[in-house]
C-alpha cells in the first residue's frame, strides 16, 4: 500500500469565513472520492488549526500502489475538485509517497 499525503497553502480568500467555508467544500469533495475512484482505499483531510503555520490543509489518500497512483490522481472527479476549489486558491504544495503495511 502506497500513503499520499499532500499539504496545501491557499490564498486569495476575501474573507477568513471565506477560507473555511472552501476549506469545508474542499474537505467533503475530497474524501467523497472513494465512493467514485476504485483505486483510491481512502481518504482524510485534515485542516490546520494553528494560524502561525503556513500550510491550510492535508490530504492523506492511501492506494494499492505507486503504479495505482495516476488511476486516482487522474480520475476526473478528482481533476473536478482540484480544478473547482483547490487550483483558484492554490498557493503552495508539498507532497510525500511512502509505502506502509
Amino acid at each position: 500500500m502506497l500513503k499520499h499525503v499532500v499539504l496545501f497553502s491557499l490564498d486569495g480568500f476575501e474573507t477568513q469565513e471565506e477560507k473555511l467555508i472552501v476549506l469545508a467544500k474542499i474537505k467533503v469533495e475530497l474524501e467523497r472520492l472513494p465512493e467514485s475512484i476504485s483505486a483510491l482505499r481512502s481518504m482524510k483531510v485534515s485542516v490546520n488549526e494553528n494560524p502561525k503555520e503556513s500550510y491550510d490543509f492535508m490530504l492523506e489518500a492511501l492506494v494499492e500502489s505507486i503504479e495505482a497512483l495516476p488511476l486516482y490522481a487522474d480520475h476526473p472527479d478528482h481533476v473536478e475538485v482540484v480544478r473547482s476549489l483547490i487550483k483558484p486558491y492554490l498557493k503552495a504544495r508539498a507532497c510525500v509517497d511512502y509505502s506502509v503495511e
